[in-house]
């Protein structure tokens, strides 16, 4: 048991030579990580259902949380239009512009954003 502790104990003071940081890097960079080492999260669009100003939001919303980024990832297309609703065609221009816009703010929110 006395082994396996003074073996582990070993392997953590060996983590800063490995990370190439000093500890006082490893700590910094722990408490506030960098951008790159922030979560991301999969973003669905929904059954075509797009509305530019709550992706606006959403974005904004996700760098407020602390995300870095973003996958976007259609899901659905089964439903079928029902009381006038308004369903974005997969790849149409229409939504390719509303992929521009959220594309534009992402960046504008300093978030990564994946397809």
């Amino acid at each position: 048991m006395r082994t396996g502790i003074l073996a582990a104990a070993g392997l953590l003071a060996a983590v800063p030579a490995w990370t190439g940081l000093s500890g006082g890097e490893l700590d910094r960079d722990f408490r506030t990580p960098p951008p790159e080492a922030h979560s991301r999260t999969w973003w669905h669009w929904q059954d075509g259902f797009l509305n530019a100003d709550q992706m606006e939001r959403e974005l904004a919303f996700m760098r407020a949380s602390g995300l870095g980024g973003c996958q976007q990832f259609v899901a659905g297309w089964t439903r079928i239009p029902t009381n006038g609703e308004h369903l974005v065609r997969f790849m149409s221009d229409e939504w390719l512009g509303f992929s521009r816009r959220a594309l534009k703010a992402a960046s504008d929110n300093g978030l990564e954003y994946g397809f």
